[in-house]
């Protein structure tokens, strides 16, 4: 993920702006992940769903929303965002 995904590479006056101390995480982030558990390729407690439930709300963690809009937007992103596994 790089920098990106750290309040250390922005700006101390965004803090307020963009962090103002949550935790988020994409939907399309635990997709991902029960994708890897199924594939056995991350251990996680089982049924792995409502774990990830658990935590995101013990650590304060807001799941964000995949809308329609985000999804329409797939088709003006630059080749560089392709899916990996659809190159396979």
């Amino acid at each position: 993920m790089g920098d990106c995904g750290r309040q250390e590479a922005f700006p101390p006056s965004s803090k307020n702006i963009y962090w103002p101390n949550d935790l988020w995480l994409s939907a399309a982030s635990v997709w991902e992940i029960l994708i890897k558990v199924q594939a056995g390729k991350l251990p996680l407690p089982r049924p792995s769903g409502p774990y990830l439930v658990k935590q995101a709300a013990e650590n304060r963690i807001e799941v964000l929303p995949i809308t329609l809009d985000h999804i329409l937007r797939i088709e003006s992103l630059a080749m560089h965002h392709r899916d990996r596994l659809i190159e396979c």
